[in-house]
């Protein structure tokens, strides 16, 4: 019996590289969008109110740290595997070079935020 390959709406049908490279654009896609939030007070908070992130987060802690924050260290360490394996690759494949823009652009994004964590701790 032949097993029929998932068909998409463009006709294409889905393989494993494609759904790796949409799996990894969407983990740094939402890592960028928790980098911009944390720019906000109204997720953030400040001294006087909590902000969406405590009241989402506040009672997933690992080591005294929000779930979020864990989330946001670890897959930005993670992006640096992925990034090595398409920056040897982009040069002959196009899905390869965006993949490794976008674990650029999500490393930059980690940096802002690591500039972000050490003005709110260290002024």
């Amino acid at each position: 019996m032949k097993v029929l390959p998932q068909i998409n709406e463009e006709g294409l049908p889905f393989t494993d590289s494609r759904l790796c490279s949409i799996l990894l654009r969407t983990i740094v896609l939402l890592n960028l969008m928790l980098v911009v939030f944390t720019w906000s007070i109204w997720y953030e908070g400040d001294g006087r109110h909590s902000g969406a992130a405590d009241q989402l987060f506040g009672n997933l802690r690992l080591g005294g740290f929000r779930a979020d924050l864990i989330y946001l260290f670890s897959s930005s360490f993670l992006l640096t595997f992925p990034l090595l394996y398409f920056f040897e690759r982009a040069r002959d494949s196009r899905r390869a070079k965006v993949n490794a823009t976008f674990c650029i652009f999500g490393l930059v994004a980690f940096a802002a935020y690591l500039y972000r964590l050490k003005l709110m701790l260290f002024g």
